[in-house]
């Protein structure tokens, strides 16, 4: 909704206007035009019709004035769902002892490692491999732990947990060993490259791209990632709106209208955001009967709007500048 009736007036050297608010909101979870919603351009992009046209004379700015938005834009994904992993990162290969190497493919979401954690035990107790189910316990199998001050994983197994009637004697590494890979691609198929060891900080070719548990070990099996984890390698949300004009990201003009950092937010949760200073941008000057938005992350890769769980709110002023520079 807008207000688009501006006053003018002259005083001195300055000319001044009233400000025109914009209240802007994108249902959360959006895939698909709803009656009264925004028109879903595509999966980046929403369109917001303004009626009567919203008229914006020469020399004008905007700026941000609240938001609020889900922190949900997931690190783990299929193929084909963020600009910034193309090939997906959602899969781990696993060889349970004699039988062929299974992927466990995790569903789209924002982690940690502990989410990982309860996706893979999940999977071993409902699925396992050819044999059956891993674990019939309540013992987990998989042990993730997170080292902050290294940033590095710790991936365990305990063979404790390990079913005996499937696997026997149980409690044990079976024959044939357990061997968990993180090689793109999939040792499965020989075809997927959507490995999730860059998240949890393993390579995907090569050294380090795999560990094999021996065949009768009871006692916990620990590997240690070579490399950082990546499950926070989005540290900003950034917001566009198609009537802003010249403002710069990394060095590029573009039509940034905020950029909103993450670091302080909780993943999952709902973010109010009301900026400390004003973020003055310039915008366009016209006539215009509609409005595109979209987001990205902090490299300008675009964000989805299924994704964000809660709707994406905010709010803006449209000032006109005066003639000494200031608005």
């Amino acid at each position: 909704m807008h207000s688009n009736t501006w006053s003018t007036n002259t005083s001195g050297t300055k000319t001044l206007a009233r400000p025109i608010p914009l209240s802007f909101s994108i249902p959360g979870g959006y895939t698909a035009t709803i009656e009264n919603g925004p028109i879903l351009v595509d999966r980046f992009t929403v369109q917001f019709p303004i009626k009567p046209p919203l008229i914006i004379p020469s020399n004008c700015c905007c700026h941000l004035t609240s938001a609020s938005f889900a922190y949900s834009q997931p690190n783990i994904v299929d193929a084909g769902l963020l600009q910034s992993i193309p090939n997906g990162n959602n899969r781990i290969s696993v060889k349970f002892g004699a039988d062929p190497y299974v992927d466990i493919i995790l569903e789209p979401g924002l982690y940690d490692f502990q989410d990982v954690q309860t996706a893979l035990n999940i999977y071993a107790r409902t699925v396992g491999s050819a044999s059956g189910v891993w674990v019939t316990g309540t013992t987990d199998l998989f042990i993730l732990s997170g080292i902050s001050a290294t940033q590095k994983i710790i991936f365990s197994l305990n063979p404790a947990a390990i079913d005996a009637t499937n696997f026997p004697p149980g409690a044990q590494i079976p024959a044939g060993d357990v061997t968990v890979s993180f090689v793109n691609p999939s040792p499965s198929d020989g075809v997927s490259n959507d490995s999730i060891g860059p998240i949890l900080g393993y390579p995907t070719t090569g050294v380090g791209s795999s560990f094999t548990a021996p065949a009768g070990q009871t006692t916990i099996y620990s590997d240690y990632a070579p490399l950082v984890a990546g499950f926070s390698d989005t540290s900003a949300y950034t917001l566009y709106m198609s009537i802003v004009d010249q403002s710069y990201q990394n060095g590029i003009t573009g039509q940034l209208l905020f950029s909103f950092p993450l670091g302080d937010s909780e993943p999952n949760s709902v973010v109010s955001f009301q900026p400390t200073q004003r973020f003055i941008v310039p915008i366009m000057s016209g006539t215009f009967s509609s409005v595109n938005i979209w987001t990205a992350d902090q490299d300008g890769n675009k964000l989805p709007f299924q994704f964000y769980q809660a709707p994406f709110q905010f709010q803006a002023l449209i000032s006109k500048n005066r003639e000494d520079g200031s608005i």
